[in-house]
């Protein structure tokens, strides 16, 4: 599992105009190393994973979506 999201959080930086690149971008700036940025990177895709299977929703890609996903009950 480890390795399986390892490389989908290292696709996922590659797209410029995915959430997650604009999250890795933040957490370089703000001095995380690129490990470390990788694995927060890592983390909230297991927690978007885990908002899809409770809530039935598909995912939505855009920044405004993430702020109506509904919370876990």
């Amino acid at each position: 599992l480890r390795k399986t999201l390892y490389m989908a959080s290292l696709a996922a930086i590659r797209n410029k105009k995915s959430l997650f690149r604009e999250m890795y971008d933040r957490l370089r700036s703000n001095n995380k190393t690129a490990k470390q940025a990788l694995g927060a990177v890592m983390r909230k895709m297991i927690l978007v994973m885990r908002s899809i299977l409770i809530s039935g929703e598909p995912y939505r890609f855009s920044n405004e979506s993430s702020k109506e996903l509904p919370a876990a009950s």
